[in-house]
C-alpha cells in the first residue's frame, strides 16, 4: 500500500515538474515581438501597461487593479485565438491549451499572493502577462500569415 501511494505521489511530482518546465519553455522560447506589441495596441489590450507598471512599482496595493485588467486581455485574446484567421475554428492547440490552464492557475496563485506574499503575486502576474504577450504574439502571427494568403490569392 505504500509503495502504491509512493509511486501516486512520485508520478503525480513528475507530471507536475513536466508540466511546467513545458510551459516555462514555450514562454521563454520568444518575447513580445513587435507584431505582438501592435496587436495589443491596436486591439486596446492593456499586457504591455501592465508590465510597464509592473517594472515602475512594486506596490502590491496595484495588483488586483492588474490582476482585473490582464484578465480583460485573457478575455479578448482567447477569443481571438478561437475565432479570428484560424484553420481550427473554435479550438485551441495543445500549446494554447496548456497555456490556458497555466493562466488560470496563475489567477489562483496572485490572488493567494496578495493576502499573503506579495513577491509570490508579482511573479504570477508576470507569468500572467508573459502568457498574454504569447497568445498576442500568435495571433499577430496568424493575422500576418491570413493578410500574405489573402494578397497572394486576389493579386
Amino acid at each position: 500500500m505504500t509503495v502504491s501511494v509512493f509511486i501516486l505521489l512520485f508520478s503525480l511530482a513528475a507530471l507536475f515538474y513536466w508540466v511546467r518546465s513545458t510551459i516555462v519553455t514555450i514562454l521563454d522560447s520568444q518575447g513580445a515581438t513587435l507584431e505582438a506589441i501592435h496587436l495589443a495596441e491596436v486591439n486596446r489590450l492593456e499586457v504591455t501597461l501592465v508590465r510597464a507598471a509592473m517594472a515602475a512599482s512594486s506596490r502590491a496595493a496595484d495588483y488586483g487593479r492588474l490582476q482585473e485588467s490582464l484578465r480583460h486581455d485573457f478575455q479578448a485574446l482567447t477569443y481571438l485565438l478561437r475565432f479570428a484567421a484560424t484553420v481550427n475554428v473554435g479550438s485551441y492547440t495543445r500549446e494554447e491549451q496548456m497555456l490556458v490552464v497555466d493562466f488560470h492557475m496563475m489567477r489562483v496563485l496572485c490572488a493567494l499572493g496578495r493576502s499573503f506574499s506579495p513577491a509570490l503575486a508579482r511573479y504570477a502576474l508576470t507569468e500572467m502577462t508573459a502568457v498574454l504577450e504569447h497568445f498576442a504574439d500568435i495571433m499577430g502571427r496568424r493575422a500576418s500569415r491570413f493578410a500574405m494568403d489573402v494578397t497572394s490569392v486576389s493579386v
